[in-house]
């Protein structure tokens, strides 16, 4: 079922984007000599100093590889805050291949990972280091894109105080409140949520063929959490393969 799952993806979601308004780039394993965001060869290593840069109307375009919102070591409470009206692209070739700019979401796959020691084992082992969310999306509009990333490894179980961004037991790879967000040929795969999902909607959140897999909560809505007077919109999803000992493996509304 995955290797179908990832043929299907390869055939129906590489886009090309064109160079349009402020475009940063950010990629992990350049080793030119200048990193200030201007160029696919002068990119950021980091996708935190590209998201503190950017306002609205930016474009972030991060090449294949494993990002994480902290180094070894760093607070779990830090995540990949993801700004109002900013397009955050995933999965291309990035510096030094024939074409950086070519997208694939299997093959150049962007990563967002909580694992900050990089030592996650199977049946989520290994996880005291994890941060509790992997993205937050807090008050944007719905001018605010995530497209072709994955998202895995939020450990959301940490200290429940209702529903509040200060809730650190909810939304492990994707803490969204009060924003419209729309993910587009995302994967929120590997995340555990003690209480709600590994994409918690507190908001208006759009997602399009987007895949849910391997996630787990010990309450409701391992996948997706449709929260209180939230709209959910999800069109072209799957979901596969999350558990819950509660309620709405996949979905919860």
């Amino acid at each position: 079922m995955r290797l179908a799952l990832s043929i299907v993806t390869v055939l129906v979601t590489i886009t090309s984007y064109s160079e349009a308004g402020n475009t940063v780039y950010v990629d992990a394993d350049a080793t030119g000599p200048v990193h200030d965001g201007s160029s696919w060869c002068s990119p950021y290593l980091d996708l935190q100093q590209a998201i503190a840069v950017s306002g609205a109307g930016t474009e972030i375009r991060v090449a294949q590889g494993v990002y994480r919102p902290a180094p070894a070591g760093g607070s779990r409470d830090a995540a990949f805050a993801v700004p109002s009206d900013v397009t955050l692209l995933g999965s291309f070739q990035g510096c030094g291949t024939p074409d950086p700019d070519e997208r694939d979401f299997v093959l150049y796959a962007t990563v967002l990972s909580g694992d900050l020691a990089g030592d996650d084992g199977p049946n989520f082992a290994n996880r005291t280091d994890n941060v509790y969310h992997v993205v937050t999306t807090h008050d944007v509009s719905a001018a605010t894109v995530l497209d072709g990333l994955t998202i895995r490894g939020g450990h959301a179980d940490g200290p429940n105080t209702g529903p509040s961004v200060d809730s650190k037991d909810q939304g492990s790879g994707v803490n969204n409140y009060h924003g419209q967000p729309t993910l587009s040929n995302c994967t929120l795969v590997d995340n555990f949520a003690a209480n709600h999902g590994t994409f918690n909607d507190h908001g208006d959140a759009t997602l399009t063929d987007c895949t849910f897999l391997d996630n787990r909560t010990d309450n409701i809505a391992a996948g997706l959490y449709s929260h209180f007077d939230a709209v959910s919109t999800v069109t072209g999803c799957r979901f596969e393969n999350n558990a819950t000992a509660g309620d709405g493996g996949g979905a919860y509304l």
